[in-house]
């Protein structure tokens, strides 16, 4: 395989403003026009630009990625993700969207099968983000499965074409969960971990590093290098989070044994 760069997949997931304001993701929202200058910025700057479908061919291919090469992607599926498409088209930038099966089925506030459709027409690549989008880890495996299988199914069935790629609800995931990902047909799972990729294989995770509501283009600078000073603090705050589950989940095996 040719030598690949580190790169950097960012987490988008809905609009504050503009025709469909999400008013229930606060910390996760962004205002178009910042949507717009981050898109612009990293275009400006020289990157090559792709979705989880280029990755995925690239690795099998074995191609290796560029020394300036960025993933877009949006999860849960919110409608204002078509205005976020507009800016995508108007940049000529490729993005990978995760969708919730049953927000889109239910959810005036979702895309629905033609919006799908739509970004199926204009370029876009798609993807699963379970159906429920309950945490996946620390549930039972059997549910686990069903979610991972139904997911895939429903938006196969809907685009007509195979999906081998998914995120994980909330970021949540162990071993069991991304083995049993794979084991679905998912070539490329994203997680929330966020930090750099360096991908030579399939199956395989992709991390992503999450922009949240009110970050300008210097945090997107700070992820597309992989910066020491924004990734470590990220990754120490993650392990404090993701211990006392760790330690509870454990406590609660022990007590049922």
């Amino acid at each position: 395989m040719k030598t690949s760069s580190p790169f950097a997949v960012l987490m988008y997931h809905s609009l504050s403003d503009g025709r469909w304001p999400d008013p229930f993701a606060p910390k996760f929202t962004i205002p178009l026009s910042r949507f717009s200058e981050h898109i612009r910025f990293i275009k400006d700057a020289g990157y090559v630009l792709g979705d989880f479908a280029d990755v995925n061919l690239r690795v099998r291919e074995g191609r290796g990625f560029p020394g300036q090469y960025c993933v877009i992607s949006l999860d849960d599926g919110h409608k204002s993700g078509l205005e976020m498409a507009e800016v995508l088209n108007a940049h000529g930038t490729p993005a990978t969207f995760f969708l919730t099966r049953d927000y889109c089925l239910r959810r005036a506030d979702f895309l629905n099968a033609a919006d799908i459709r739509l970004l199926q027409s204009a370029g876009f690549d798609l993807g699963t983000h379970g159906t429920s989008h309950r945490p996946l880890a620390g549930r039972a495996m059997d549910e686990v499965r069903t979610e991972l299988a139904d997911s895939k199914k429903w938006l196969e069935d809907l685009l007509g074409r195979a999906v081998d790629s998914m995120s994980l609800p909330g970021g949540s995931a162990n071993r069991e969960v991304i083995r049993l990902a794979w084991e679905t047909g998912y070539d490329l799972v994203g997680t929330s971990r966020e930090r750099m990729n360096r991908l030579v294989s399939l199956p395989s995770t992709v991390d992503r590093f999450v922009v949240q509501h009110g970050y300008g283009v210097r945090h997107i600078a700070r992820m597309l290098h992989g910066s020491l000073s924004y990734v470590a603090p990220r990754g120490v705050r993650a392990l404090l989070v993701w211990l006392p589950k760790k330690l509870l989940r454990t406590a609660e095996r022990r007590r049922a044994d």
